[in-house]
């Protein structure tokens, strides 16, 4: 979730939703709009211009201009544009559930831990024309980008009726729950303990260690999910977080490098332009100009 300053307090807060334009203009997103990755928000991507490929698990969707894909909780997902040329550009907004729907003895509370535990999900794929969320979510963007009063109460507003059509129109039982209940379970233990420990010093040993497995097993079911090796993973994971912490910060890339867990610099360097695109030297030098 981005934050921003209050005025009217002295400290820094966020809504549980965030919606941002991505576009291949900006540093970083020309190259691969959506790594892959896993988080226990719920996350829409609807498609501005352009095309892109969003692969959700085992299943791939193309979306053209109104097109939205949907990630369910713990859910691994990436995208990647289907043109090297012209202007490309995506609306990605993502909802903390547990936050925005946390009513004791509510349907709504009952049907969070339903998706978190994979008995229910949402559809994925919404075609343009088809539904309301593209509409709801433009409009969440143009409110969302200034921070008052009347905007937040709008933002919040426009979210819930986004949930509303989700639950009226497109929420349903997981057939498979059975069989796939135990990969959930491994997905979000692997994403709060990436969440708790990417700034330390952790190996494929510690945290299939830490999963209450055995390393080659670990191996096994991590590569099965994410195809490629726990490190890989590791390494990316800690570049799109010092993406997003901090290229607004007045920290170095020294600096930088060493908060999301990489102790060489010139190792970080050389990980960070792999999977973002670009150096970490240009990329942070583009945000801050």
């Amino acid at each position: 979730m981005s934050h921003y300053y209050n005025s009217s307090k002295p400290i820094y807060t966020t809504l549980p939703i965030n919606v941002m334009l991505h576009s291949s203009k900006k540093p970083g997103f020309e190259i691969t709009p959506i790594h892959s990755h896993l988080h226990e928000q719920l996350e829409i991507n609807l498609m501005i211009s352009g095309e892109m490929s969003v692969n959700v698990e085992d299943r791939s969707y193309q979306l053209g201009p109104n097109d939205a894909v949907l990630c369910n909780p713990f859910a691994v997902h990436s995208g990647k544009w289907l043109s090297s040329s012209g202007e490309k550009s995506f609306i990605g907004f993502s909802i903390d559930l547990e936050r925005m729907l946390n009513f004791e003895l509510s349907p709504l509370a009952k049907s969070c831990k339903e998706l978190f535990e994979y008995k229910c999900k949402f559809d994925e794929f919404y075609p343009a024309n088809t539904s309301r969320i593209p509409h709801i979510l433009q409009e969440l963007l143009a409110v969302y980008l200034e921070k008052n009063n009347a905007n937040e109460c709008r933002a919040l507003s426009l979210t819930y009726e986004l949930l509303e059509e989700l639950f009226a129109k497109h929420f349903h039982p997981v057939n498979n729950h059975s069989s796939s209940c135990k990969n959930i379970n491994f997905l979000r233990d692997l994403a709060m303990f990436i969440n708790n420990n990417y700034t330390k010093d952790i190996t494929t040993s510690t945290v299939a260690k830490a999963m209450f497995m055995e390393t080659s097993q670990f191996c096994h079911t991590f590569k099965r999910n994410f195809g490629v090796c726990f490190s890989n993973h590791l390494c990316k994971f800690r570049c799109i977080r010092a993406t997003e912490l901090y290229k607004n910060s007045d920290k170095s890339i020294s600096e930088i490098a060493s908060a999301v867990g990489f102790s060489d610099y010139c190792y970080f360097s050389k990980t960070f332009k792999k999977h973002i695109g670009i150096s970490p030297a240009k990329y942070f030098g583009k945000w801050k100009n």
